[in-house]
């Protein structure tokens, strides 16, 4: 009820930040200008709720604005077709990698329209070229399994990161490749590539138990930028992937340390 209660909200809060002034039809420029903001506050909200652990009510949430938002995009056709796929898409992904795929969703219209002049929207939308996903970016899935494997190697050799919990978690040459792939699966999510998440389990209930600490995930997402780095992958895309990485704090970290 509770997730229901805010998509609601956030479509009202969509239409009513849209609303004509005066009673004049505004310009697209300032409709693109107002559904950027709209967006955002959106965001705002939603990675609170996210990092509280409520991930059906923040996907809800994202599933709302975007619902909202659809119509006001029929000027950017390419743009509405892509948000209204991600949005069909993540119905049957579980809570947490559905919130990651709307919030891509949401970035992905902010970065296309934002900023924006009213000359600017007078553009045939079917003018602007495509711009690519962040997973494209990062060379699509031989990059990325590339980027995975090295990263996992460089993660279970470093004693700050604990990524086999001191030596509790053995696997073999098939569980090392299944890991592998989730890893790209994950990155895929997370970065509008076209692999989904395979594992039954979400985020939190994979990780639970592992006790994994701050310290021990701040230590990964270094070993993760480092790797990235050994790649050359673009800061904007660096900086990117650890955001979204980042984002998965709440359900994977089990222990907070004093002073966190």
């Amino acid at each position: 009820m509770v997730a229901r209660t805010l998509g609601a909200m956030v479509f009202a809060a969509a239409v009513s930040a849209i609303a004509r002034a005066d009673d004049r039809p505004l310009e697209r420029g300032e409709v693109d200008r107002r559904v950027v903001w709209a967006l955002y506050e959106t965001t705002v909200l939603g990675t609170e709720i996210f990092n509280k652990g409520k991930h059906d009510e923040c996907t809800r949430l994202y599933q709302g604005a975007l619902i909202g938002i659809q119509p006001l995009l029929d000027h950017r056709p390419r743009l509405k077709e892509s948000v209204k796929e991600k949005v069909d898409r993540a119905k049957s992904l579980k809570p947490v990698e559905a919130a990651f795929l709307l919030r891509e969703a949401i970035d992905e219209i902010q970065n296309e329209i934002a900023p924006v002049s009213p000359s600017d929207a007078k553009v045939d939308s079917k003018a602007i070229p495509k711009k690519a996903s962040l997973w494209e970016r990062v060379g699509g899935e031989k990059a990325v399994r590339t980027i995975v494997k090295d990263f996992i190697a460089a993660a279970g050799e470093d004693k700050k990161v604990n990524f086999f919990r001191n030596g509790k978690v053995k696997l073999d040459e098939k569980g090392h490749a299944r890991m592998e792939q989730l890893f790209v699966e994950l990155i895929s999510v997370m970065s509008g590539g076209p692999l989904e998440y395979s594992e039954k389990k979400n985020l939190q209930q994979v990780h639970a138990g592992m006790k994994i600490t701050d310290a021990e995930f701040e230590a990964l997402l270094v070993v993760f930028r480092r790797t990235l780095e050994k790649h050359k992958v673009g800061a904007n895309e660096n900086e990117e992937l650890l955001a979204h990485f980042a984002r998965t704090r709440p359900v994977i970290v089990e222990v907070k340390e004093k002073g966190m």
